[in-house]
Order: structure tokens, then C-alpha cells, then sequence
């Protein structure tokens, strides 16, 4: 993701990391919010879908 600056075109994690160290822009923070939201919901599908093959794996052996 890029977004436009006065200098040019930056990356979304740069501008992040500027808007910690100066100011957090309530856009920056959404976005933070929604990339661990995403991220964790993410990890805990592809933990369920394992555990679920395992489990129907085991299931049908016996």
C-alpha cells in the first residue's frame, strides 16, 4: 500500500512509523487496528482448519 506525501510516494508501514514518532493520524491508527484484526482472524482460521483436518484425518482411519 503507498499513499501520497508532499515529497512523494511513501509505503504505508513508513508513514506509520512517521505518525509514531510525530503524529498519529486517526487513519494511520484504523489501519494499524485492521492489519492485526486481519492478521489474527487469519492465524486462528488456519489454526481451526488444521486442528479440523486432523481431527476428520483421525476419523476416518477408524
Amino acid at each position: 500500500m503507498f499513499r501520497q506525501t508532499r515529497v512523494g510516494t511513501e509505503t504505508l508501514p513508513r508513514q506509520m512509523w512517521s505518525g509514531v514518532r510525530e503524529t498519529l493520524s486517526p487513519t494511520i491508527a484504523a489501519v494499524a487496528t485492521l492489519l492485526i484484526l486481519f492478521s489474527t482472524l487469519f492465524l486462528a482460521t488456519i489454526q481451526w482448519l488444521q486442528r479440523r483436518a486432523e481431527r476428520q484425518k483421525i476419523a476416518h482411519r477408524d
